[in-house]
């Protein structure tokens, strides 16, 4: 029989030509001219098997190897196969990981649903804003920050609050301080029916700032935004982005309006005195002071505090035309500072002590405007993107300070032409009037001053820093 044998589609050559081709289909035969035989009748397969050890067992079941390859390899090789049975001890171990595997799954399970409960009770971080889509983004906000603000009654007055946290049973709001102004203050907050007394932590009247708490279990998830990434002093805006602002609208409920952010910094003149503000086309209506301005990703933006009803004194209108699309909202760079130093050292039965500090808008030498500093015994208007030395009083500024001087950092923080931005710098400060001791000089308040092309540092060792970032 010639040795030499190929294979191809899984038919074995026979040995000859004239030995047909077959492939075996169930219990008949086929060969290659499609006649079927029966299987006694075939000739041998020309397939030939290893011969089996003479020690084999003769109860093996015979397997035959059929090797193939692209290169159709002619030798071919069979050999046994046996299978042994796994033992029960083996099987035993297996399934006891399996049972350790499931006990511990559970009591993972279990121990998240608690922890879970726990801090969706207590206020955790407000959830997360999907801002990819963005023609969801409005409603994404408004779903997603509503719950943080409430109803707040002043006496007859009413108006709005931002919750910032849940702690210790109580639910901490920001308002403004003119809608507590009433009297007796009292809360309702989102989903619930009734509204609840609060008690005043503190207020400053200049800033039109407050803090009121409710002793009171929310019936819904309350969420802290204070100590989350979303209420921060140093959030990031610009003109034209778009915000959303939410408060108790005619106090029929709370509501939301959309809007864009129209001037980043300004300064406004609200009865006696000037402010500085962000200004927005966002609806601000009556009933929403102290309601929330948010940006697309859910960042606190401000208080909704002022709105214009009127054409300022001077300017060319007809009487009977009413002012659209122009509202102003006391900037987080402002509320931050002042909330935390209410917190830290509330006075709720008199008006908070800040850094003084007011404000005077455009003269003829400032298209925005400037600042005064009582306690700094310097005056100084924003010039150029900067801020620039106007006037200095003997005796109280340090005499390394002249009139002309640009103040280019506040503690370490470079100054620009912003004025929300500079003014939350220095209401991180305040005066060492409680202790009398002396200020570390880490803490005390650094100026630089830049004069020509020389800078030097001013320090005013009684004012120092309180508020941290």
């Amino acid at each position: 029989m010639d040795k030499n044998k190929k294979k191809k589609d899984g038919v074995t050559d026979a040995a000859s030509e004239n030995t047909p081709v077959v492939v075996e289909k169930g219990l008949t035969v086929e060969t290659e001219s499609g006649v079927s035989v029966a299987r006694e009748k075939l000739p041998d397969r020309t397939t030939q098997p290893v011969a089996a050890q003479s020690s084999a067992p003769s109860d093996y079941r015979r397997v035959t190897a059929e090797m193939h390859s692209d290169d159709g390899d002619a030798s071919m090789s069979g050999g046994f196969a046996s299978v042994k049975g796994t033992r029960r001890r083996e099987n035993g171990l297996i399934w006891a990981v399996v049972a350790v595997m499931c006990v511990m799954c559970i009591a993972v399970g279990i121990c998240s649903s608690v922890l879970t409960a726990y801090f969706m009770r207590k206020g955790n971080v407000p959830p997360h804003i999907n801002t990819e889509d963005v023609s969801q983004q409005i409603a994404a906000v408004v779903a997603a920050r509503k719950p943080s603000v409430a109803e707040v009654r002043g006496g007859s007055l009413r108006g709005s609050g931002v919750i910032t946290k849940y702690e210790n049973g109580k639910v901490y709001l920001l308002t403004n301080n003119h809608v507590i102004a009433g009297g007796s203050v009292s809360v309702r907050l989102g989903g619930e029916d009734s509204f609840y007394e609060a008690d005043v932590v503190g207020y400053n009247s200049y800033y039109d700032i407050a803090v009121v708490t409710v002793a009171h279990t929310p019936e819904r998830a309350v969420f802290d935004l204070d100590g989350s990434e979303y209420f921060k002093q140093a959030a990031e805006y610009s003109e034209g982005d778009h915000v959303v602002a939410i408060g108790n609208a005619m106090a029929m409920g709370v509501a939301a309006y959309d809007g864009i952010v129209s001037r980043s910094s300004d300064i406004l003149k609200y009865n006696d005195k000037h402010v500085p503000v962000l200004r927005t086309t966002a609806a601000v209506n009556a009933g929403m002071s102290g309601g929330a301005l948010f940006d697309m990703s859910g960042n606190f933006l401000g208080l909704t505090t002022y709105r214009m009803s009127s054409f300022p004194d001077g300017a060319t209108h007809e009487p009977s035309n009413d002012v659209e699309d122009t509202a102003f909202v006391v900037p987080v760079s402002v509320v931050y500072p002042v909330y935390k130093q209410i917190l830290g050292r509330g006075e709720p039965d008199s008006d908070m002590s800040l850094l003084g500090m007011t404000f005077f808008g455009a003269t003829s030498t400032s298209a925005v405007g400037g600042m005064i500093f009582s306690e700094l015994g310097i005056t100084c208007e924003f010039r150029a993107g900067g801020l620039t030395v106007a006037r200095v009083d003997s005796g109280i500024a340090p005499s390394e300070i002249a009139v002309g001087d640009v103040i280019t950092k506040i503690g370490g923080v470079a100054v620009t032409g912003d004025v929300c931005t500079t003014a939350g710098e220095f209401l991180r400060y305040r005066p060492n009037v409680d202790t009398g001791a002396n200020v570390p000089d880490a803490a005390q308040l650094r100026l630089e001053i830049k004069r020509g092309g020389a800078l030097r540092d001013v320090v005013y060792k009684r004012i120092y820093r309180y508020v941290g970032a």
